[in-house]
């Protein structure tokens, strides 16, 4: 979370199942709060690398940013032949 600075900190939480219960202060302003789990960008690229080969997924490098990191698009091409229609 940030705060008037811009800088960002941690703040724990409980969780059970599906749901998350997190208690913080937010100071007047703007607050943006994140609920995804934390990740770097070689974090990133390690389980793009991971994706295994399948022929229900493709995976296409979209390009690079200005900075040169990888953008990866995995997709998902079709339903997997062994799962059941229902």
């Amino acid at each position: 979370m940030g705060n008037e600075t811009g800088a960002m900190r941690d703040v724990l939480l409980s969780e059970a199942v599906w749901v998350a219960t997190v208690a913080f202060t937010a100071e007047p302003g703007d607050t943006k709060v994140g609920l995804s789990p934390w990740y770097t960008y070689a974090d990133y690229l390690r389980l793009v690398a991971n994706l295994p080969q399948h022929p229900c997924l493709q995976k296409q490098l979209l390009g690079t940013s200005d900075g040169g990191r990888e953008h990866w698009d995995p997709e998902q091409t079709r339903a997997s032949p062994s799962a059941s229609a229902e």
